[in-house]
């Protein structure tokens, strides 16, 4: 059969897969952003964009990836000479190393080995060996690593021992993960939309509590000025023109999650991410993230025979699906399985048989087990 015609599974870390309903509600008008009907859409968005974040603040919608909104909490939120602490346990981390260095950050860096998740204690060690620490930076999710970090600890520990803003990367977990912006104490919670929402990239957003509000500065910036979008979005309307048709599609995204319940979306997530995981490791892998696993994403170590890179172009290639790899010095050694936003579990099922069989071809030699058996067997006692 012609590629034209084969089915492509996404387990990617993002994008993800687009549900049929979303994308057609791209094509179901040609808007033009400045008219009340739209304005109205947009405002809808962000009500509904709190309610997931559990946040009485409404959050910004800003058309960019998800780094753009990272870029635009440090550029808001701090200026330059600030001391600042960063957690990086991965390639994320060290992005908001990097965002906060480029913008003349004094970054005092808690390294955590890839895999782990941080210490509160770590956090507090940081803290008081630095005076007048400005923002605390954080992933929710390290999409590099596939860890969970304990973002309600850690913004605990924050808030006890210092009067930084915790400012939290939640562009993987968003969706996935459950994440209680005001009740965790949260400044500044940051997204985007091919993620856990099941939209294209091109969507970020960022919701700002009222400490972070108060505390925006006035150093020099352009299209991520967060105090002009602060003002004309209260009424729908963006500084800049917006991505219409990902606006119309994120409406949909947000109404089936309100409708649905993010209590059982999450627990959906929850009960697949234990699943896949139980299926790997009856496959002989070794889980990487294992002390602290997230619900929309596994990695996985590949035995030192398989080469991942070849792993991954097999699967491509041949069977039309793709995964993710590892980065930096696991490039090649590290798969990640993505199960976040509007998976099908039958293609999660075929994943799982596709990665066996290929490892098998490579000479990865395991119990043959019925991966879709151990599957279902684990999800549905997980699920019911």
């Amino acid at each position: 059969m012609s590629d034209e015609f084969r089915k492509q599974r996404l387990f990617s870390p993002g994008p993800t897969p687009i549900p049929l309903q979303f994308q057609m509600a791209a094509l179901d008008k040609n808007p033009y952003h400045r008219t009340q009907e739209f304005y109205t859409v947009f405002l809808k968005c962000r009500k509904l964009l709190a309610k997931v974040m559990y946040s009485k603040q409404l959050p910004l919608i800003l058309s960019s990836s998800g780094t753009g909104a990272l870029e635009s909490a440090v550029v808001n939120l701090t200026d330059e000479s600030d001391q600042v602490v960063v957690i990086n346990g991965g390639k994320f981390g060290q992005r908001w190393k990097q965002l906060c260095e480029a913008y003349g950050c004094n970054v005092n860096e808690i390294r955590v080995p890839w895999g782990e998740a941080p210490s509160p204690s770590d956090l507090v060690s940081a803290l008081n060996s630095v005076d007048n620490v400005k923002a605390v930076f954080f992933q929710s999710l390290e999409t590099s690593t596939g860890v969970a970090l304990p973002v309600k600890e850690l913004a605990k520990t924050v808030k006890d021992h210092s009067d930084a803003l915790v400012i939290v990367d939640a562009v993987s977990a968003f969706g996935s993960e459950m994440i209680k912006m005001d009740d965790w104490g949260l400044d500044a919670l940051v997204s985007g939309s091919q993620k856990g929402l099941g939209l294209p990239p091109g969507l970020s957003f960022i919701n700002l509590s009222e400490k972070a509000r108060m505390r925006l500065t006035k150093r020099s910036k352009f299209y991520f000025d967060l105090t002009r979008e602060l003002k004309g979005q209260d009424d729908g309307r963006s500084a800049f023109t917006p991505a219409t048709h990902l606006v119309l599609m994120l409406e949909r995204s947000l109404s089936y999650i309100t409708e649905t319940g993010f209590d059982e979306i999450n627990r959906k997530h929850q009960a697949v991410a234990e699943a896949v995981r139980e299926s790997l490791k009856q496959m002989g892998l070794t889980l990487f993230a294992e002390k602290s696993p997230a619900c929309g994403l596994t990695s996985v170590l590949l035995p030192s025979n398989v080469d991942g890179g070849i792993l991954l172009r097999e699967l491509a290639e041949k069977r039309r699906m793709v995964f993710a790899g590892g980065q930096d010095d696991y490039k090649g050694r590290l798969l990640r399985f993505a199960h976040m936003g509007y998976f099908d579990l039958d293609d999660i099922v075929a994943g799982l048989i596709a990665l066996q069989e290929e490892l098998q071809k490579l000479g990865h030699e395991n119990a043959g087990v019925s991966v879709a058996q151990v599957f279902w067997r684990s999800y549905r006692a997980r699920s019911l």
